[in-house]
């Protein structure tokens, strides 16, 4: 579907927005263009779930892939990549994310 391949390309710059700096020439209009197009594609009924930078629990329908961070706080996983998004159509889900979570645990 030509919605999940543009979801995915969106969330591919998210996730590379996440790990600039947000200093860099470019970054702010790059960023409301992202949030432009998320808002066009929810305007025909797509939602694409919010989930980078935020924290991970086991409860969460998802495919994970974990990489340690000792940067992190002990017992920490957070969202760090977004390689696909969950996305729903009209509230179902219609695409299981893939995520990468950092993690500092025992």
């Amino acid at each position: 579907d030509c919605i999940l391949s543009i979801a995915n390309k969106i969330a591919y710059m998210e996730t590379t927005l996440y790990r600039m700096d947000n200093k860099i020439k470019g970054f702010k209009q790059l960023d409301k263009s992202v949030t432009h197009i998320k808002s066009y594609i929810k305007d025909l009924g797509f939602e694409m779930i919010d989930m980078l930078g935020k924290k991970y629990n086991d409860g969460m329908i998802c495919q994970a892939v974990f990489k340690d961070d000792e940067d992190l706080p002990p017992n920490t996983q957070i969202i760090t990549g977004v390689n696909k998004p969950q996305i729903n159509k009209n509230g179902v889900m219609i695409q299981n994310a893939e995520i990468v979570v950092s993690q500092n645990v025992d």
